[in-house]
């Protein structure tokens, strides 16, 4: 806290007449010099104030911008300390650069998969006459025709890859937050996989607890909820139960999917969750994949890397565990 030492000079006939047996704190000296340091220590600490309610300003000010609660401020207009102005400045811009960072990105990947997918799909319309023309003899050219529409349809799947990619690293720098009704948006989405469960003999047991509403975005929690769905569908086995249940509990959301497939090996529980990794190579052994699949679908190894991304993105949490009675079981906590 600092140290004062004060030193002074008398003659000697002065300092027996005027401060032998006074204590030194009676001193003239003394006294303007504990007056000097009260004084500095007032400013300080009114310094301090000053800083300690600004930078609460700027915390106040950066939870509403993550939130998207009320209009948007600035770092700058907030501020009312001058030596915090340059951190006020550099804020303002770095939250610019983010902003502008993530509508750049989503209007690239919109832009990008558009100019994709209009020429894909004249190839793929073009192919449709040539299959009707070639003779049925002409097993060569109708195997070259085949394959084409093999690759169109692989790169396909490579535009919307792509697309998910960037928007989802958009959603990354500037995660949406508006209150959505979790309950409600998970029972539309799990409404559009009862044909696919049905056609793979799958039973759905929901226990959804009704109007629990979170604070993200609407497309981004659908991506969570299909990409685990789909997941756990795809190793879910004929005649198995999906047990899907949503319930607030201790101010927070917890979303659960549990399968009956045949789990993962304890050491890759947290690797699924890493991009291009998947368990889909036939033996149930999970590698690095960059393509598709044995069940002839395209498969990249990002679904469960885009669930992991966006709940965290909004301040959640997904971990993965084996079931005992054998599956997986994903647990996704939210804040409430």
């Amino acid at each position: 806290m600092g140290c004062w030492a004060i030193v002074t000079s008398h003659a000697a006939a002065s300092y027996l007449g005027q401060g032998a047996g006074k204590p030194y704190w009676h001193s003239p000296e003394v006294q303007a010099a504990g007056l000097i340091y009260v004084a500095m220590a007032a400013l300080v600490m009114l310094l301090l104030l000053e800083i300690w309610r600004n930078l609460r300003r700027f915390g106040e000010l950066a939870r509403d911008m993550v939130l998207h609660r009320g209009p948007a401020g600035s770092f700058v207009a907030q501020n009312t300390v001058p030596e915090l102005q340059p951190v006020a400045e550099d804020f303002d811009r770095l939250v610019g650069t983010l902003h502008n960072s993530a509508a750049n990105l989503r209007r690239a990947a919109e832009d990008n998969a558009h100019a994709f997918k209009t020429p894909i799909a004249v190839i793929r319309q073009s192919l449709e006459p040539l299959k009707r023309l070639l003779p049925p003899e002409e097993s060569r050219a109708r195997r070259a025709v085949e394959m084409i529409e093999g690759s169109v349809e692989r790169l396909d799947g490579l535009v919307s890859f792509a697309r998910r990619m960037d928007e989802t690293t958009a959603d990354l720098l500037e995660p949406p937050r508006q209150r959505v009704d979790l309950s409600a948006l998970l029972e539309r989405v799990l409404l559009g996989y009862r044909g696919l469960m049905e056609e793979r003999g799958v039973d759905l047991a929901s226990r959804i607890e009704p109007h629990v509403v979170v604070r993200a975005g609407e497309d981004l929690l659908e991506t969570v909820i299909e990409n685990i769905v789909d997941n756990a569908l795809s190793f879910s086995p004929p005649e198995s139960i999906l047990r899907v249940s949503l319930k607030r509990a201790d101010g927070a959301v917890f979303l659960a999917v549990d399968d009956e497939g045949p789990g993962v090996d304890p050491a890759n529980l947290d690797k699924i969750f890493e991009r291009y990794f998947s368990q889909r190579n036939g033996g149930g052994q999970a590698v690095a994949v960059q393509g598709g699949g044995d069940d002839g679908m395209p498969h990249y190894g990002i679904g469960l890397w885009i669930v992991r991304r966006n709940v965290e993105a909004i301040g959640g949490r997904v971990e993965a565990a084996n079931r005992p009675a054998g599956g997986l079981s994903m647990r996704i906590r939210l804040p409430g």
